[in-house]
């Protein structure tokens, strides 16, 4: 069965909320969602500019996504096809975000090539590339597709935000940088295990940076490094680097929230996860384009 997915508009999104703000700061956002903000704000003993950053940044966040709750399909809104995500909303190319980091769409591409007559065009220096990969005993990496990607859990998103804005970061550094309420009970040894399975599933790439002092065994063909110091062997750091963007992110996220929210699947709780990843993501953004009120 073909998926609905759709389109990049989380720039749209945020930039509505930023041009015409008294337009979406009355949306009713959900009662839980009020109640649970309003409990982290306390009136007493607070900086009056970070309390106002904080609010506002919390209530352009509850009119994005209630403005979201409100789109349903009717003859009005125009669906297309595109090359990643197959459902766009049809958001004008004034306020539409860019994606510079998207797939080429491989499909896409040899249908538009057949229905042309024209031949393939072969990338002669990718050809080597991948050539020398395998006589070198590599296989070529490739990125994965985020609609490839399981949905990350509410502190794999935490991360992944983190990755986007500060780049490239050791697991030290952003067990550091995280909520300490997102770490509630977590060891550095928990974290460091959150981080290696979203290095196996393919959220983020894993780099050792520590001192190694390795000596290679031969197995058979291949030449195993082995490391000899024990105090290197246990004091690992591993350095890691986000495999998806944001925005081919949020726009995953967006389309598994619409399918939710249409009834398919386990619909009560996809949604309302999706809904927290989403809200998680247009804070992080609004952190990083200004509103940096820090919470209460």
């Amino acid at each position: 069965m073909k998926k609905l997915q759709t389109t990049n508009y989380f720039g749209g999104l945020v930039l509505c909320c930023m041009i015409w703000p008294n337009a979406f700061l009355h949306a009713q956002a959900s009662s839980d969602t009020q109640a649970d903000s309003l409990s982290t704000i306390r009136l007493v003993a607070v900086d009056t500019l970070s309390l106002k950053y904080y609010q506002r940044r919390q209530e352009l966040v509850e009119a994005a996504l209630a403005a979201l709750d409100s789109i349903r399909i009717s003859d009005t809104l125009q669906f297309k096809i595109s090359s990643a995500f197959n459902l766009d909303v049809g958001i004008p190319d004034s306020i539409r975000f860019q994606d510079d980091m998207r797939r080429s769409d491989q499909i896409g591409e040899q249908i538009k090539r057949e229905q042309s007559g024209t031949d393939a065009v072969l990338d002669f220096g990718r050809a080597l590339r991948a050539a020398g990969a395998l006589l070198k005993g590599k296989k070529p990496k490739e990125l994965p597709r985020v609609q490839d990607l399981p949905l990350p859990s509410p502190l794999e998103m935490d991360v992944l935000n983190a990755l986007w804005i500060d780049g490239a970061s050791t697991g030290p550094e952003l067990f550091a940088q995280l909520d300490s309420s997102a770490l509630v009970q977590m060891t550095a040894e928990m974290f460091w295990k959150v981080l290696r399975n979203m290095a196996e599933r393919g959220f983020v790439s894993e780099e050792i940076v520590s001192p190694q002092l390795t000596m290679g065994f031969a197995v058979g063909p291949m030449v195993v490094p082995v490391e000899m110091s024990s105090k290197n062997l246990k004091n690992r750091v591993y350095e890691y680097q986000p495999l998806v963007g944001a925005e081919d992110m949020f726009s995953y996220v967006l389309a598994q929230n619409y399918l939710a929210r249409q009834g398919e699947g386990s619909a009560g709780s996809q949604a309302a996860l999706t809904k927290t990843l989403l809200r998680k993501i247009l804070t992080s953004r609004l952190e990083q384009d200004g509103l940096k009120g820090e919470r209460p």
